[in-house]
């Protein structure tokens, strides 16, 4: 195959038009950079795996022979080797490329035969990091040194998600620090991406040099000149979020002074399902998608079957991941959290990325699975208070691209947040006070969260307040 360019392989792998400036930059600069914040849905994915597979097999450029793609979680694997097995497809590849999955339940593949070939390894961060630091799981003991030495020497390092990452992002950096202090073979890098980057996450005791006192890693942003007016990425950056605090209107009436009936509003909180599935259902429109997330599996389910009781009171038992349509009238409900079984991920997958709705709509009750990596485009997003890095995620899965208000300015997005009270810890589970708190005053302060917005708001903000 013979390709002049990257925006040729770009077009020939993805059957889109062009790609985004920031992707070609990537791909044809001198040297990967560190650091690639971008908002979500502007394709980091690709950016990494086809700017990879640009500079391997058609740049004149050293370029790592193996591409190591971490992510947190299991289902943004799955995708991604989707996505990656689709390109490769597409440009005759798929002989040449082979994509391998290093993940848990999945049947082991014996990749490290062929240490001379290049090879795109995706897997979660436990699998990989692990053989990195020779000790892989899910493997035999005797072969941990085969999978270190290929992991650790010519290997591009891609973590995507990192803001989902806990003590694996630290683990990553201290890796890099030793590669580059210890010396390897070939060239190994490693590349951080987010749309919630914040370079202090990578002060890692042996990286702390590279982000204090200034930082001297390499950050690829996107460019509001250039990217934002790019078609496809105008829309996400100009996209309008409104968001205000959810209230329900209990139909009660008090008295004025004047002695007028005014109607009564009192705002929600997380223990309070059943309301909160009244408010739900009085937000959502018919034909369109009503995404709702909430920070725990119990308040997850306890919330569904509320919602479902509303549109089927006859309706008892658990909540299934099926999520029955419970009448003709009913949008389709539907349940995800960390808890289904592969299989039962599997069903859910295809319906969340299916493009067409039923008449009445969709109203998905979610946690923090649909914070990352999957294209979702909600006209109304309800979320339960959280860390500002895991809002900031949420907001991405409502108007992702930019399809509301439509040309005649009906049909409008809007976002609500639902307080979670930080008195009791147990309420507050799984995050800890001070997030919230935080949280809690910057949401209170910002009118809209579309991605200018957002971008206005943090740049106000001091490098502590960061």
């Amino acid at each position: 195959m013979s390709l002049a360019n990257f925006t040729e392989l770009f077009r020939e792998a993805t059957e889109n038009p062009n790609p985004f400036p920031y992707q070609v930059r990537f791909a044809e600069a001198d040297d990967f950079p560190e650091l690639v914040h971008a908002p979500t849905g502007a394709g980091k994915t690709a950016t990494a795996v086809l700017g990879w597979l640009w500079r391997y097999l058609f740049a004149d450029k050293p370029t790592p022979r193996r591409l190591v793609y971490c992510l947190p979680m299991r289902v943004l694997v799955e995708q991604t080797r989707d996505e990656a097995r689709k390109w490769l497809n597409n440009l005759g590849l798929t002989e040449k490329v082979r994509v391998h999955l290093l993940m848990g339940g999945e049947q082991a593949e014996e990749w490290d035969l062929d240490p001379e070939k290049p090879v795109i390894l995706i897997g979660t961060q436990d699998m990989l990091l692990s053989r990195a630091l020779n000790r892989g799981y899910g493997m035999g003991r005797f072969r941990w040194p085969m999978h270190f030495g290929l992991l650790n020497n010519d290997a591009l390092w891609v973590l995507d998600e990192i803001q989902l990452m806990g003590t694996g992002l630290a683990t990553s950096t201290q890796l890099q620090a030793f590669r580059e202090a210890l010396g390897i073979y070939g060239t190994t890098k490693t590349v951080w991406m987010s749309a919630t980057l914040l370079p202090r996450w990578l002060g890692s005791i042996d990286y702390r040099d590279r982000i204090e006192p200034e930082l001297r890693l390499h950050t690829l942003r996107l460019d509001p000149e250039t990217d934002y007016r790019a078609d496809g990425l105008r829309e996400r950056w100009e996209a309008k979020k409104p968001i205000r605090r959810a209230a329900l209107a209990l139909g009660q009436e008090r008295q004025g002074q004047a002695g007028t009936a005014t109607p009564s509003e009192v705002p929600l909180t997380s223990d309070e399902p059943s309301k909160i599935a009244q408010f739900v259902t009085a937000q959502h429109q018919a034909g369109s998608l009503t995404l709702v997330i909430v920070n725990t599996v119990g308040r997850c389910r306890a919330l569904f079957e509320a919602i479902r009781m509303i549109y089927s009171p006859k309706a008892r038992g658990r909540a299934r991941s099926g999520a029955q349509s419970v009448s003709a009238a009913a949008p389709d409900l539907k349940l995800i959290h960390s808890r289904f079984r592969p299989r039962e991920r599997e069903e859910w997958r295809s319906w969340l990325t299916a493009k067409e709705l039923p008449p009445q709509g969709r109203i998905v009750v979610s946690t923090q699975v649909v914070e990352a990596g999957v294209d979702l485009s909600a006209r109304t997003l309800i979320t339960e208070l959280a860390p500002w890095p895991s809002l900031v995620q949420r907001f991405g899965r409502c108007n992702r691209r930019g399809e509301f208000p439509g040309n005649d300015g009906s049909d409008p997005a809007h976002v609500f947040w639902i307080d979670v009270p930080t008195s009791d810890e147990n309420k507050s589970a799984p995050y800890r006070k001070d997030e919230l708190d935080e949280a809690r005053t910057r949401i209170a302060s910002v009118p809209d969260v579309g991605v200018k917005a957002l971008t206005d708001f943090f740049d106000t903000l001091t490098d502590e307040e960061r």
